[in-house]
């Protein structure tokens, strides 16, 4: 190793991983964010973009006959969402989405197919025991509730979905982002969680690989020590019903 890769190492030793830049782009997980707009066209807008139209629609009855996605549905309904962050992945290798309330959300893996819904399963969740018996737990999101309307109250509903909005902040800024959980779900507990994808200059190779690395970091304020648990789960999928389909199956890994 020479010296110029020596320097690189002890420079990349002391990131602190708790702290975010100091400009960011930043949410509170209690904030609503701005719906998207409608928007009206004149018929004057109408006319001058009508050709792109026409060919849209002929290249979708085209794709459509083939039984191929077509590269736009202008019949497709996408959703209002407005609570997106930095994605997950490498340049031109596909990409998972990332609310800035900490869930998983727009998977975008094959080309032309988007799946925009949350896979509720695809979670992070925290554990933290004191002596004395006291225990916390929290999944470490907040989807609103229509995202979390009509799901099974036995199996994922059983969850704890207890995080306080209003004690986590969101910051991005590409490739990274971090979220902090001040005080969640120990008000003596303060968990980072960084999220970094691939992104090299004059380097196309690697940061073009399919790959994201989140690091966590765990502070305690309080005088008794803490046992956490940080628990990852991820459903056998690539976003929308694909965990039923497939025949996916499940391994030891050790």
């Amino acid at each position: 190793m020479g010296s110029a890769e020596v320097e690189q190492t002890k420079a990349h030793s002391r990131v602190d991983c708790t702290k975010p830049p100091a400009r960011t782009w930043q949410r509170k997980f209690e904030d609503e964010g701005k719906k998207i707009a409608m928007f009206s066209m004149t018929m004057k807008d109408i006319m001058t973009i009508m050709p792109l139209i026409v060919k849209m629609l002929r290249l979708h009855v085209k794709a459509t006959a083939k039984g191929q996605a077509s590269v736009y549905d202008p019949f497709k309904k996408w959703m209002d969402n407005c609570y997106r962050g930095v994605p997950l992945g490498g340049l031109g290798s596909a990409s998972i989405g990332r609310s800035y309330r900490g869930y998983f959300q727009h998977f975008q893996i094959f080309p032309r197919i988007y799946e925009q819904k949350p896979v509720l399963a695809n979670q992070f969740s925290a554990f933290v025991s004191r002596p004395g018996g006291k225990r916390y737990a929290t999944v470490l999101s907040a989807p609103n509730a229509d995202v979390l309307k009509g799901i099974d109250k036995d199996g994922i509903g059983s969850w704890d979905w207890n995080l306080k909005n209003k004690n986590c902040t969101y910051h991005g800024l590409f490739p990274r982002s971090w979220t902090i959980y001040e005080g969640e779900p120990d008000p003596e507990i303060k968990i980072t969680c960084r999220q970094i994808s691939p992104f090299i200059p004059h380097n196309y190779k690697e940061s073009s690989f399919p790959v994201v690395v989140f690091t966590f970091t765990v502070e305690n304020s309080a005088s008794t020590p803490a046992d956490v648990t940080l628990l990852f789960t991820w459903a056998n999928s690539v976003g929308g019903i694909s965990e039923l389909t497939g025949n996916h199956t499940n391994s030891r890994m050790k």
